[in-house]
């Protein structure tokens, strides 16, 4: 998503992909000792559904989850001392909470998913890798927005998220494992493209990669009117639903193929 990721209101834009950048070792760096983040177990408590208003309309109903209240000062103050990936400074501990209960330790670093000029324009968008301590298979991406906080973790234990318990809701979140979200919805793609009789062929037998290289894609992504409009009608709010979307995207990428997006 770096570069350029604009959203356009309240015309349909047509979405470009770039490709580029190098590799780089990320993959690969030596972790100093770890620092822990204190109790972040604090951060989350367990809360039934008769103790809260509901805000919005629920867009992710599991059969089975856990409900929790987060504390989003501490949360974000927590998050905020997390070291950047690369840094020579000591790794970060933070738990996450699992849907069946419990606690589970994660190592977490923040990393820049937007251009620079646009990242500090948005600067309460912020996004984080993590790597299971408790469950050393385990890893993920979280992310804190005006919407709150999201995370996904991709085990084989078994995928699970933390998301917001219902729309326009920032302190109450379910944790649950993907297994038990069943939705009929299928996705349906509106973008209209049509096919050029005269482009040249291409070529896209490419060369075969392979090995512990994570390799860096850049992508501009743009939204329709009508897309930033159900995430509040606003650029920000667009576009940290965006970021959401593309920062599980490059957990899933990162763990199948050593690719990411930006």
């Amino acid at each position: 998503m770096k570069h350029t990721l604009k959203l356009m209101l309240p015309v349909i834009t047509v979405v470009m992909i770039v490709i580029f950048f190098a590799g780089n070792n990320r993959g690969n760096r030596i972790s100093p000792p770890m620092l822990t983040a204190g109790n972040s177990s604090s951060v989350w408590t367990d809360i039934s559904e008769n103790e809260f208003t509901q805000k919005g309309s629920r867009e992710i109903n599991p059969v089975r989850y856990r409900t929790l209240k987060a504390d989003m000062n501490q949360l974000s103050t927590k998050l905020q001392r997390a070291p950047m990936e690369n840094s020579v400074h000591t790794d970060y501990i933070f738990e996450l909470p699992m849907p069946y209960g419990g606690m589970s330790k994660f190592s977490v670093t923040e990393y820049s998913m937007m251009e620079p000029a646009l990242a500090d324009k948005f600067s309460d968008i912020k996004t984080y890798s993590i790597k299971g301590i408790d469950d050393p298979y385990a890893t993920g991406k979280i992310d804190i927005t005006m919407h709150g906080f999201h995370a996904m973790i991709l085990s084989v234990r078994g995928d699970y998220f933390i998301d917001p318990f219902s729309k326009n809701e920032n302190e109450i979140y379910i944790s649950y494992f993907k297994k038990d979200f069943i939705t009929n919805k299928t996705f349906e793609c509106s973008f209209d493209s049509e096919l050029n009789d005269n482009s040249e062929p291409v070529n896209v037998s490419g060369e075969i990669t392979s090995g512990t290289q994570l390799r860096t894609y850049r992508l501009a992504c743009a939204s329709t009117g009508e897309y930033t409009t159900y995430h509040g009608g606003t650029v920000a709010g667009g576009l940290a639903a965006i970021v959401t979307t593309v920062n599980r995207v490059n957990g899933v990428y990162e763990k199948d193929f050593l690719q990411e997006w930006f």
